[in-house]
């Protein structure tokens, strides 16, 4: 979140910042991890475009986290609830 935030700042400054931050606590904008983290790299990091798709690419883990336990789910045939 935190590399979030700086690459969202870095990239459009403080106002756009905090209205991403406020769409994702309360509208549900579950991208802005993903998309600051690739700011972040990009940006700040000024690493290349391919190595900042993979350094986003963890935070869609944290946002797509159900997503990831059923498709876990589905692949092993096991409950990742322990159910």
């Amino acid at each position: 979140m935190a590399a979030a935030w700086v690459g969202w700042m870095d990239r459009f400054g403080p106002l756009v910042a905090m209205l991403a931050l406020l769409l994702s606590l309360f509208g549900g904008f579950n991208a802005y991890g993903l998309v600051g983290g690739f700011f972040f790299a990009s940006d700040y990091l000024r690493w290349p475009q391919l190595e900042s798709v993979a350094f986003a690419a963890v935070a869609l883990l944290f946002a797509t986290r159900g997503l990831v336990s059923t498709l876990l789910a589905m692949l092993t045939a096991h409950d990742p609830d322990g159910r």
